[in-house]
C-alpha cells in the first residue's frame, strides 16, 4: 500500500503517551499513528455509510412502526 506523509499537531500528553507506546512495543511513532488512525477512520465511516443507507431505506419507507417496535422490544424480555 502506498502511503504518503502526514503531519498533526498533538496534545503534549498524548505525545508523551504516543512516545510511551512505541518505545514498549518497539514500532515508531508513525507506524503506531496510522495503525490507530486507520482503525478510527474505518470505523467511523462505515458507520456513517450505515446511517446514510438507513435514510435511504426510511425514505423508501424501508422501516418498520413504532408500535411494531416497541412490541418486538417487549417480547424479547418475555424470553
Amino acid at each position: 500500500m502506498i502511503s504518503s506523509p502526514f503531519s498533526l499537531r498533538l496534545e503534549e500528553d498524548v505525545k508523551e503517551d504516543l512516545e510511551f507506546l512505541a518505545k514498549a512495543t518497539k514500532r515508531s511513532k508513525s507506524s503506531l499513528s496510522a495503525e490507530v488512525l486507520g482503525t478510527y477512520i474505518s470505523a467511523r465511516a462505515l458507520r456513517l455509510k450505515q446511517i446514510q443507507e438507513a435514510k435511504i431505506a426510511a425514505d423508501k419507507g424501508g422501516f418498520i412502526s413504532h408500535e411494531d417496535m416497541k412490541a418486538w422490544a417487549h417480547s424479547l424480555n418475555k424470553k
